[in-house]
């Protein structure tokens, strides 16, 4: 076997980067022995002995690449040539490095022959019409002028399609022929070593990084352009095509195989995928896609290093790769190349059939906006490689976005089940710049005419408009200083009369009797006052005409100056999808990017994937991702990056050295240093909040993807099969799932129909109830932590499934003539729910109104108001209904304040990023209230605060943002229309009347009930009414009644005179008293006597409480303090008089003076025969006097 040689590329492993270069063989070229060989000018026989001597290929390519590795200044700028080099002819649709077989004698005088003839056949993989039209359409389109036989030829094209085709001449300078004739011109010789039977143009990228192995096809797997040769069954060992050469083509969807096993020729199989079946097979199709002819020495060397089959090489590790010897380097890379191009489709694409006939038809494309995205992208390749060609038959570039697919893409993924609530309706602008080239900006000079002369029309008219301004600005000028003039005339004559009348001593007034000098200064001032404001006017209204008029001025002049207005059709350079998991943010990532044609370079991937344990390799690995771009300039690439946020996070103190690096060599790709134009970032997160604000800055779009709404969530769920959930059961099932995920719905749908098919199995009549179907809600919201407080909603629902339901479900549908504001307050001591909104009249004023119902008598804390509150999100179409109480607050660890806030800032954050979204607050377990209680001699009184007065704040302001976006017309609109407009609700639940009061007091302006405010008119009213306090007998309003006003006694009076100790309310002790007093005035003969007498009776009379004498004179005071009391004198009296304490208190003086059982007991009953009250013809002064003797009497006796 003769002696294997290579080409210079594989001898130094040359690849795309400068550090996979071999050293050791570049520095064996570059040694003393050969340089020493060279002279200035090295001939060709010098540089053949040097290959000979390396065993390196002697062909004219591989010389010239010897030549320059041995003519650099050193080994850097050899390997930077090399490179250059290598990227040149990755561009170009040669194929790779070819190895001649070992039986095959090259001669090195063989010439190059001039083919004059040659066939191009366009392999359809894609049977569809619009590959079809598009290869009528655009390939055979002429670039120099349009031909009489082009509808022939698209008769040919199409005829051709189905059926083993015969060729037709191109017609000439059409874009296909164009292309061929460029590509083998910039080729020259083709030169491969042996005969080819087919030469393939475009041949599909391959490149190999520190990432993965990244495989892209040029013409998107629709088509593929072949050459073969006409006259012959194989192409010369070298040749090249005349200038005048003739190209025919041949469309079919049969592949060469199958022409040439028609033909009677060796058969070359389509090898679009390699086969797997056998590693015979895959290295077969492999070479036969190369077009090597190194099956059989690459078997060999598999075989050597005991690689028996496809699995065997399938599982080789990336360090086993290249511990194989037997293999070249280009070998092992080609190798390696299709290994991994093969696991990724096994992936990504389902194979059905491993045989002929689907291999031949190729992958399926899934949808329509696809097919057009690819068919774009390859008329982009073929106008960027023929640029020149399109400039001078003026041919404009097209847009890096077919404008068809952005609203085709979006339509095709909702028809697929995707539940967006107008997510996508916000994507499209994002991406209509990608639609755009700088001459869509331009316009016709048709066009240009009319707004030309509609500019200059208004232009003159704006002019005339001017100069009446000036006109009456200068009269009005004009009377402004004739006065000012005027003015300054008086002034003067004012100051000669001033020196006249000091000299002659004469008043200021002539004899005539005028106005004096400085009245008429007055006047004229006055009246430049008065024509002040209109001449400020007119100068406000003449700047604004000169502006317009400078404005037209440099509209006309706009297109003369022709400056860049790229600027305004920028391409955003990325976005990023932040909301709950299970969203469906990585799906919609990776669809977009394929429906609208924007060229991902890698698959979706996650960050973690970019980790590496070495230092710089994480950054390395980015870099090489982003510079894939580089080798598709004519497209819009972009990489998709899920959990972006453990990429980009916030560069803080706290920062690893790592994370910043990868974070800095991101954003020098995205208009940094580095910057990639043609690259976008597609990115999805959980936390956006913990994400770097510099790279959010450069994510032009950022979309929130919610939990779907109770439409999208029926939508979902209608997904099930009719005989497994019974239609009637969605409206609830999807009232059920409130607040739950997209992935959520699927797993319940997934939960439901495994349960139905596996007890239909034993029961065919079995139909599933709405308990069963709650329960399996129930495993779902554990299993995915979808819970409403404490609980999960299904849960809830099961508990109250029993309960009756009112017949109208609760709701808030929309009321004719009236707005709802987003606010609801329900007060659950009054066992009432409130919601607010606008009416508007029939004379069109607005006016805030309450719609106001009662709550059942089992809704008395929050846990039971939960199902009327999933009625009314359900009935607004709500994507998420949001509960904050103290047990979302238990669950989060929220136990100081600062934790507490943030809690409550990320629920309402949260909440505020949905469309559509209803809040609920506790206000009773957010924020609370303290009731304290004191205890004085003063009285008892209770204070009454708030415990959370911050937290107060912060839910008003936020009640105060709850809006409900206004329709735009005043007809009648379908819920769809409704629901693409904003509802931000808000809920407060209160049961404290003192909290009830506090929040509806203040600026937040929800709108109180008409008997509400009536009932506090009503207790103001009172509060300031003048009543009379029985207890102290002083006049108060209860607005100013505080503790202490009140001073009185609380306890009856009692007649210590009296042997019984009589006991009076304290009126009739003071009525007896005034009689007393009154009968002794009457009385003129009274006797200084009877005064002390009359004096000491008086002390008689003392209160309970307090032992003091009861006086009608002077201030009486009283012994207790407290507030005023509304009670009637009878009230109050018998609070007095039935008193406990103060009758044991009584009886206990009682007993103290009826020591003698006996006497006390006869003395009591000879007295209380002759007491009789007040006001009767009993003499009180001579009963005084008996009981006063008697009293003397049990004294000396004891």
């Amino acid at each position: 076997m003769a002696s294997m040689q290579l080409s210079v590329f594989d001898f130094l492993s040359v690849t795309a980067s400068i550090n996979s270069i071999n050293d050791a063989n570049l520095a064996q070229i570059r040694s003393n022995n050969f340089i020493s060989n060279l002279n200035d000018a090295p001939n060709e026989q010098t540089l053949k002995n040097i290959a000979q001597q390396l065993r390196l290929f002697d062909d004219p390519i591989n010389l010239q690449h010897l030549k320059i590795c041995l003519s650099g200044e050193d080994d850097f700028d050899v390997k930077v040539k090399l490179v250059e080099i290598y990227f040149m002819k990755s561009l170009l649709p040669n194929p790779m490095n070819i190895i001649p077989q070992s039986n095959v004698q090259i001669k090195q005088t063989i010439e190059t022959e001039l083919v004059r003839q040659i066939t191009c056949y366009i392999h359809v993989k894609q049977d569809r019409k619009s590959v079809e039209q598009f290869i009528e359409e655009f390939l055979f389109t002429s670039l120099i002028k349009k031909q009489n036989d082009h509808a022939n030829r698209g008769n040919a094209s199409r005829s051709a399609i189905n059926k083993v085709p015969s060729s037709t001449r191109f017609t000439q300078g059409c874009v296909l022929d164009v292309f061929i004739r460029t590509q083998l011109s910039t080729r020259g010789v083709v030169n491969t070593g042996y005969s080819l039977t087919k030469l393939q143009l475009a041949e599909p990228l391959t490149l190999e990084d520190e990432f993965d192995t990244w495989y892209f096809d040029y013409m998107r797997g629709l088509f593929d352009i072949w050459l073969i040769p006409t006259n012959s069954q194989t192409f010369p060992l070298k040749w090249s095509i005349t200038e005048d050469a003739e190209i025919l083509f041949t469309v079919g969807n049969k592949s060469i195989s199958a022409i040439d096993d028609a033909n009677n020729t060796s058969a070359i199989g389509n090898i679009d995928r390699p086969s797997t079946v056998s590693l015979e097979k895959f290295i077969n199709d492999i070479c036969e896609k190369e077009n090597n002819g190194n099956t059989e020495r690459w078997l060999e060397g598999l075989r050597n290093e005991d690689i028996r089959s496809y699995s065997h090489l399938a599982n080789l590790k990336f360090t086993e790769w290249e511990q194989m010897k037997s293999l070249s380097t280009n070998a092992r890379k080609i190798l390696k190349s299709y290994v991994d191009r093969e696991k990724q489709l096994r992936v990504e694409v389902k194979k059905t059939s491993e045989s002929k006939t689907d291999i031949d038809q190729g992958p399926k494309l899934p949808s329509k906006s696809q097919l057009i995205a690819y068919l774009h992208q390859i008329k982009l390749y073929f106008h960027y490689m023929l640029d020149e060609y399109f400039q001078q038959a003026r041919i404009p570039q097209p847009a890096q976005v077919n404008v068809q697919c952005v609203d085709l893409a979006f339509e095709e993924m909702r028809n697929e089940g995707f539940a967006d609530d107008g997510l996508f309706d916000q994507m499209k602008p994002f991406f209509l710049p990608l639609t755009m080239v700088e001459q869509d900006i331009e316009v016709t000079d048709r066009q240009w005419i009319q707004l030309e002369n509609d500019l200059s029309n208004r232009q003159t008219l704006l002019r005339i408009e001017k100069a009446k301004l000036e006109d009456e600005m200068a009269e009005l000028g004009g009377k402004y200083y004739q006065l000012d003039d005027k003015v300054v005339q008086l002034k003067a004559s004012a100051s000669r009369q001033t020196t006249t009348n000091l000299i002659n001593s004469r008043d200021n007034q002539d004899e005539t009797g005028s106005p004096s000098l400085q009245q008429q200064i007055v006047n004229c001032r006055s009246m430049m006052d008065e024509l002040q404001p209109s001449r400020n006017q007119l100068r406000t209204k003449w700047n604004q005409l000169n502006d317009l008029i400078s404005n037209i001025e440099t509209a006309l002049q706009s297109r003369k100056t022709r400056s860049s207005d790229s600027d305004l059709i920028k391409p955003n350079r990325g976005f990023i999808m932040y909301g709950p998991p299970g969203t469906g943010k990585s799906d919609i990532m990776s669809k977009v990017s394929t429906r609208l044609g924007i060229n991902m370079v890698t698959p979706p991937i996650a960050a973690g994937e970019l980790d590496r344990p070495l230092v710089g390799e994480s950054e390395r690995i980015i870099s090489d991702i982003c510079m894939r771009c580089h080798r598709l300039p004519y497209l819009m690439c972009c990489v998709s990056i899920d959990e972006i946020d453990s990429l980009a996070p916030k560069r803080t103190n706290n920062a690893s050295h790592s994370d910043v690096s990868k974070l800095s060599v991101l954003l020098s790709v995205i208009d940094g240093i580095k910057d990639v134009r043609n690259l976008m970032f597609f990115c999805a997160t959980n936390r956006i909040h913990m994400m770097d604000e510099a790279f959010l800055r450069r994510m032009s779009g950022k979309f929130f993807v919610g939990r779907p709404s109770s439409h999208a969530r029926k939508a979902i769920l209608s997904g099930m099969k009719t005989w497994h959930l019974n239609p009637s059961m969605l409206e609830d099932l999807a009232m059920a799932t409130t607040n739950f995920s997209g992935a959520a719905l699927r797993a319940l749908r997934r939960s439901i129909t495994a349960h139905c098919i596996n007890v239909l199995r034993t029961n065919s009549s079995y139909h599933i109830v709405y308990r069963t179907v709650l329960e399996h809600a129930h495993e779902i919201a554990l299993k995915y932590r979808i819970m409403i407080g404490a609980e999960t909603l299904p849960d809830l629902l099961l508990r109250n499934l029993n309960e009756t339901r009112p017949a109208e479900p609760w709701g808030l549908s929309n009321r004719r003539n009236s707005v709802y504001t987003g606010k609801i307050l329900i007060n659950l001591s009054k066992k009432k729910a409130y919601v607010e909104a606008v009416i508007t009249h029939n004379n069109g004023e607005k006016e805030k109104i309450v719609y106001q119902d009662t709550l059942t008598e089992r809704e008395t804390d929050l846990k039971q108001l939960i199902e009327r509150l999933v009625y009314y999100g359900k009935s607004r179409n709500v994507q998420l209904l949001q509960l904050v109480d103290l047990n979302l607050l238990l669950s989060e660890s929220a136990y100081n304040e600062e934790r507490k806030f943030e809690i409550l800032k990320e629920r309402v954050e949260e909440s505020s990023s949905y469309r559509r979204s209803m809040i609920v607050f506790d206000l009773d377990s957010l924020i609370g209230v303290n009731k304290s209680e004191g205890y004085a001699a003063l009285g008892n009184s209770t204070n009454v605060s708030l415990i959370n007065q911050n937290v107060n704040i912060y839910i008003r302001e936020k009640f105060r943002d709850a809006y409900c976006q206004t329709p735009f017309t005043n007809r009648e609109q379908d819920d769809e229309e409704l629901d693409k407009l904003e509802e931000k609700w808000s809920v407060i639940v209160v049961r404290e009347s003192y909290l009830y009061r506090q929040f509806c007091s203040g600026d937040h302006q929800f709108t109180r009930l008409p008997e509400e405010i009536e009932e506090e008119e009503e207790q103001l009213r009172q509060s300031e009414q003048n009543l009379l306090c029985v207890k102290c007998k002083n006049n108060y309003t209860e607005q100013e009644n505080k503790m202490g006003q009140c001073v009185y006694h609380d306890g009856f009076v009692y007649d210590c005179s009296s042997i019984s100790l009589k006991m009076f309310p304290q009126s009739t002790g003071i009525q007896a008293l005034i009689t007393e007093e009154a009968q002794l005035l009457r009385n003129i003969n009274i006797t200084n006597e009877q005064k002390e007498r009359h004096e000491r009776g008086k002390q008689r009379f003392k209160f309970i409480c307090c032992n003091q004498t009861l006086q009608i004179s002077g201030n009486m005071g009283g012994c207790k303090k407290a507030k005023h009391q509304d009670l009637t004198k009878e009230e109050w009296e018998n609070q007095c008089n039935n008193n406990g304490c103060y009758l044991q208190k009584w009886r206990d003086i009682l007993n103290a003076l009826d020591e003698n059982n006996e006497v006390g007991s006869v003395t009591y009953n000879s007295i209380s025969r002759r007491e009789t009250l007040p006001g009767s013809n009993f003499n009180r002064s001579t009963a005084f006097e008996s009981d006063l003797s008697t009293s003397k009497k049990i004294i000396k006796k004891h």
